[in-house]
């Protein structure tokens, strides 16, 4: 069983950068597609058109999915725990991955072109951005399930890239506990 990180090392919360951007522009998107389930739901009525009418109920379920997304949002945030790293992303993720299951962290650069939002990877990463630029990236010895699309796909990755505020801090935290896990 791992000891628990001693309190010197252990470091605060790492939250997701640009989290608050995000939010805002989940927001918008929900606004947009409520506004859009409004004008059609009004044409649907002066039509009476059933089709129509299932087009808002789609926009609706979108919005609401969406919507949720940006409630959930501020409360991303990745933690060094006793049992392991304690990842959460709106949607996606929300678990400790144990110390065992993690080989390396180490930092690496997120480009734009690359995406935000949750991303999946044929080479077998899954990556949870919210903005470009220096991520941390972990190689998992064994692959740890997330949620790419809720409720439909899931994946089980073996790296995890994670664009987090101060990732050359929490990768250092991690690194150090994992070398203090494998002295004899």
């Amino acid at each position: 069983m791992p000891e628990a990180m001693p309190a010197s090392r252990q470091p605060r919360p790492f939250r997701f950068r640009g989290q608050g951007a995000a939010a805002v522009g989940l927001w918008l998107i929900t606004a947009v597609l409520l506004a859009a389930a409004a004008a059609t739901a009004a044409a649907a009525y002066r039509e009476a058109s059933v089709p129509a009418g299932v087009g808002v109920v789609v926009i609706l379920l979108g919005a609401a999915l969406i919507g949720s997304m940006a409630w959930r949002t501020p409360r991303a945030v990745v933690l060094p725990g006793p049992a392991g790293l304690l990842v959460r992303f709106p949607l996606a993720i929300d678990s400790t991955i144990p110390w065992r299951d993690i080989e390396a962290a180490e930092v690496v650069r997120h480009p734009l072109w690359q995406g935000l939002g949750i991303r999946l990877w044929l080479d077998g990463t899954v990556i949870l951005a919210t903005l470009p630029g220096p991520a941390l990236e972990l190689t998992l010895s064994a692959p740890h399930p997330v949620t790419v699309l809720p409720g439909i796909a899931k994946a089980r990755p073996r790296h995890l890239r994670l664009t987090v505020e101060r990732p050359a801090e929490l990768a250092g935290a991690v690194q150090s506990y994992l070398d203090s896990q494998r002295r004899p």
